[in-house]
């Protein structure tokens, strides 16, 4: 359903130099992506979408990425002049459309339609890329962990481009960068997050304990003393360090 057609052969000095030009762009937009901070990668992804897309000759070159169990973004784009964007309409897309696409990166290692117009002519996807003006596509897979998580597509309307096999390695390894990098920053701002709350939640103890008027023990399950908290305004009748490690029933007297 999805042909991965060779590109056509080249005569061996232009395949070099091809292969030369990718490897080199790769490379620099690689070093300028794991340079930028966690709040300058959106920017920085586009500005590597713009040049990969420019040097494949697409029209339309995006990421979408799974946002939910049933749902994916098309989270950045970039578009050649004349072009309209698509990114507004592509939001909560469902995951089951995606579906093949998943297969083919599992058992091909990328989606490369060379020419739609080699798809059968009944054919499904033919219909809806010829809807859009597809003529030629490319998509490599972000994995986090191994896991499917979005693609980068690289979309050309009204002419075909074909790939190298070595540039379909290198825009692979630029595409697992990023989606590193993403993960990266989504986990660091999990961090933070947590981080946040845990010192929210301490602020709000000491603010409640700073109110008491009296001495409150903290116990753990077994009913163990933990921690002992006094407000300034009482003096504690016990240094905590001699509660601490105490149940209860060895804190209190009988009657209490």
């Amino acid at each position: 359903m999805m042909p991965t057609n060779p590109a056509p052969p080249l005569e061996p000095a232009e395949a070099l130099f091809r292969l030369t030009e990718a490897q080199a762009l790769s490379l620099e937009v690689i070093n300028e992506l794991l340079a930028v901070t966690p709040e300058s990668l959106d920017g920085a992804i586009d500005a590597a979408l713009a040049r990969l897309g420019t040097f494949c000759g697409s029209d339309r070159t995006y990421i979408f990425q799974q946002t939910g169990p049933e749902s994916m973004d098309n989270t950045h784009e970039w578009c050649a002049p004349g072009i309209d964007p698509m990114m507004s309409m592509l939001q909560g897309v469902p995951m089951e459309l995606a579906q093949p696409w998943w297969c083919a990166f599992e058992r091909e290692g990328q989606v490369y339609i060379a020419d739609v117009l080699d798809l059968p002519p009944g054919d499904p996807l033919r219909h809806a890329l010829e809807v859009q003006g597809i003529r030629s596509l490319l998509a490599v897979p972000l994995r986090e962990d191994g896991r499917l998580v979005g693609l980068m597509g690289y979309d050309s309307v009204d002419h075909v481009r074909s790939f190298l096999q070595g540039e379909l390695y290198l825009l692979k390894s630029v595409a697992n960068i990023i989606s590193t990098l993403l993960t990266r920053r989504r986990i660091e701002a999990e961090m933070a997050e947590a981080r946040r709350r845990q010192d929210l939640e301490r602020a709000r103890m000491r603010a409640t304990l700073s109110a008491l008027p009296d001495v409150v023990l903290e116990v753990d399950a077994e009913l163990c003393v933990i921690a002992m908290h006094a407000s300034e305004r009482v003096k504690q009748p016990v240094p905590p360090e001699r509660l601490v490690g105490l149940s209860l029933a060895q804190v209190f007297p009988p009657h209490v």
